[in-house]
């Protein structure tokens, strides 16, 4: 099975008649299946390939070239091998696919540049590429299809059924995208990552504290009031707690509740990453850069207070901390 880009546009610089992929991929069972011909494939190399190269069942990529940037725009298969018009002329540039009901058509086109932003950059889509069909290696059409996935162009189990289908992925290998070897990146990895052995050291917390907070709060996020709901028993909700003075390193916080916040794990995060912190005059959330969340009065139960030195230390950070990475806690 060989793999091609064929490429069309609606208004080529020869002056004759354009075509778009729309047409054949959102066409009738009779419509567009030959394409080509010899007033469109001009280009000596396509028609050496369209001879010599094209076979029934061969993998096309259907790519629209409209300038200022081309388009993806869907999957298709040859219907047979390649042809020549007018028939016994020995000119070969006629192509016959399947009919559209055996297509993919995306649900949205895949931009190009979405595709060269995966490191991607195939030589068929470049600019001085003269001719009318290509042929693309695996790993670039690989690359291709992970950029589908990726840019939610099309449903990831729909396409993996119309590659099985298509003959270029096995039963095996189609049942989910994470068993599906052939479908990779240049840098991906061939194993798991490895694993070393550490002795490490670690804050020994009170959960029991945390969890009787979260509890007051009914796990609603303190400074947003988002609660999230997961499949689990007891509650079927989660929140986490933050501690404002952080109790590892040498930041000496404590694990009282006086240290302690009811967050999402969004809210979580970003007091985490020193992007979000408590104003100790006004108790309302301030946040780093524009942000929906700052100015938010922070909700309080009754016998839960915050001591005001650990509001401070939260707050100096929000001003204090250089870029890097953020400290948990």
């Amino acid at each position: 099975m060989r793999l091609w880009v064929v490429k069309a546009n609606e208004n080529p610089e020869s002056g004759s008649g354009g075509w778009h992929w729309d047409n054949y991929l959102f066409g009738t069972a009779n419509d567009g299946q030959e394409w080509g011909g010899p007033d469109w494939v001009r280009s000596h190399c396509s028609k050496k390939l369209i001879r010599e190269d094209v076979r029934k069942n061969d993998l096309v990529v259907c790519y629209q070239t409209e300038r200022p940037r081309g388009a993806i725009r869907g999957l298709t298969r040859m219907a047979s091998d390649g042809k020549d018009d007018p028939p016994d002329s020995g000119d070969y540039n006629l192509l016959n696919f399947v009919p559209p009901e055996d297509a993919l058509n995306l649900d949205s086109g895949l931009d190009i540049r979405a595709l060269y932003a995966t490191g991607c950059h195939p030589k068929c889509f470049g600019p001085g590429s003269q001719g009318t069909i290509f042929p693309i290696e695996q790993p670039d059409f690989d690359a291709i299809i992970k950029a589908l996935i990726g840019q939610s162009c099309v449903q990831e189990a729909a396409l993996f059924k119309w590659l099985r289908g298509a003959g270029y992925l096995s039963r095996s290998q189609a049942q989910t995208a994470k068993n599906i070897t052939s479908v990779r990146l240049p840098d991906d990895d061939d194993a798991p990552p490895r694993k070393v052995n550490l002795i490490t050291q670690r804050v020994v917390r009170n959960t029991a504290k945390g969890e009787s907070l979260k509890r007051l709060y009914d796990c609603k996020c303190q400074v947003c009031g988002y609660r999230v709901a997961v499949p689990r028993a007891g509650s079927g909700v989660y929140a986490e707690v933050h501690h404002l003075r952080l109790l590892g390193a040498n930041h000496g916080g404590w694990d009282n509740r006086n240290n302690m916040l009811v967050l999402c794990p969004n809210c979580h995060a970003e007091f985490d990453a020193h992007a979000m912190a408590i104003d100790p005059r006004t108790e309302r959330s301030v946040c780093y850069g524009r942000n929906p969340k700052s100015g938010k009065k922070l909700k309080f139960r009754r016998g839960h207070v915050l001591a005001p030195e650990n509001v401070q230390s939260s707050w100096n950070c929000l001003f204090k901390t250089k870029p890097g990475p953020a400290q948990t806690d």
